[in-house]
C-alpha cells in the first residue's frame, strides 16, 4: 500500500499504471543536476502525480574493437 502525499488516502500500485516522468524544470537545472527521470503513478483518488523512484541513467561502455 502507498499513501498519497496530497490527499493521504491509501491505494495499491498497479504495474500497468506506472509510467516514466522526466524533470523539465529548466535548462539551468539540467546543467547543474543532470537530466532526471522518475517512475511515477497518479493517485486514483485525487489524480496527483506520485514519484516512486528516481531512475538512474544507463551507462553503456563502448566496445574496445571500435
Amino acid at each position: 500500500m502507498k499513501f498519497c502525499e496530497v490527499c493521504h488516502k491509501p491505494f495499491r500500485i498497479k504495474k500497468d499504471a506506472v509510467y516514466i516522468a522526466e524533470d523539465n524544470s529548466g535548462v539551468f537545472t539540467k546543467i547543474v543536476n543532470g537530466h532526471k527521470t522518475f517512475h511515477a503513478v497518479d493517485c486514483p483518488h485525487c489524480k496527483c502525480q506520485i514519484i516512486l523512484k528516481v531512475r538512474l541513467n544507463t551507462y553503456k561502455e563502448e566496445s574496445e574493437g571500435n
